[in-house]
């Protein structure tokens, strides 16, 4: 197993700091077009997991639209929306890097219950 740079490894945390908004938007995104990606960009994403801004602008694209031989293309396909969230993070220059985050019981709720959480708390009173 390749060690994680530095980079990656502050992504991670910053990701799982915010799984729930991740979780919630990935099954979403998934009820709408089907399964997929979520994109977002780096400095968005570490800024949203300070807790001192909002969510982070987070796009999704379904993996049936993903060209085949696309470098990250297979990975996304094989991933399952009711456990994992594929997430491809985007730098100021361009590069890519994409992570498949995993659900994991109370702490990591699997997609489905977060955005089911985020609908409650959404709803109007």
């Amino acid at each position: 197993m390749t060690e994680l740079t530095h980079e990656q490894q502050v992504d991670l945390r910053a990701a799982m700091s915010i799984w729930e908004t991740l979780a919630a938007k990935a099954w979403e995104a998934t009820l709408q077009r089907g399964p997929g990606v979520l994109l977002v960009h780096r400095a968005d994403l570490r800024k949203a997991a300070t807790g001192d801004s909002d969510p982070p602008l987070l796009s999704h694209v379904p993996a049936a639209t993903i060209p085949e031989g696309d470098d990250f293309g297979a990975i996304i396909r094989e991933c399952d929306p009711a456990s994992q969230v594929p997430l491809l993070v985007r730098d100021e220059e361009g590069e890519e890097q994409l992570y498949v985050l995993e659900a994991q019981g109370e702490k990591r709720p699997p997609p489905e219950a977060c955005y089911r959480r985020a609908q409650g708390e959404n709803a109007p009173r």
